[in-house]
């Protein structure tokens, strides 16, 4: 793959990923009835293919069926803090037990996963699937992490990644999609 291929699946997957941000955004905001905003932190928290820290952290997986996979982390005390706000608590309160919060942050991430067209964006019927809680097994090929905030201050810090399959789909179709219309 050449450098200009690299740039243009990373643009297509950095556009997929703002739509990401964008839905938690709203429901964030929704949740907390106060406006959410986010900005891009970059990738430069990430070691290797994990973000810094990760192994005391929460790792949410998607599969998307041949079409590879994406992955959310955030720190343990992020993790605390959004599954304090989705279950309805302040955050800052006793720790939720592990699968509690675990099934909390799933949830969330489900119903977000729930408004993402995949089928627009691949080009082919699909649809997005928790698959492991463990980090992923292949290498991110688009790494990014983004802050969530309120007007209080920072909410959380997300990063997400992607795999080089996903990467390729999603400029594939688009692709595809451009070809059809020309």
């Amino acid at each position: 793959m050449n450098t200009i291929d690299t740039v243009q699946s990373t643009s297509r997957a950095h556009e997929y990923l703002e739509l990401w941000v964008q839905l938690i955004s709203e429901y964030l905001g929704n949740l907390m009835s106060a406006k959410v905003t986010a900005e891009t932190a970059g990738a430069e928290n990430f070691s290797g293919n994990a973000p810094e820290g990760s192994e005391k952290g929460v790792w949410i997986c998607f599969s998307v069926d041949s079409a590879g996979g994406q992955a959310f982390y955030l720190s343990r005390r992020d993790a605390g803090q959004l599954a304090h706000y989705l279950r309805g608590q302040p955050a800052g309160q006793r720790t939720l037990p592990v699968p509690e919060e675990r099934k909390a942050l799933e949830d969330f991430f489900s119903q977000i996963a729930a408004k993402v067209p995949m089928t627009d964006w691949l080009g082919f019927d699909t649809e997005l699937k928790i698959s492991d809680s463990k980090g992923p097994e292949w290498e991110g090929a688009v790494k990014t992490s983004f802050r969530f905030s309120t007007a209080q201050g920072s909410l959380l810090l997300l990063h997400a990644q992607i795999s080089t399959e996903l990467a390729s789909a999603l400029q594939s179709a688009q692709e595809t999609g451009e070809a059809g219309t020309n």
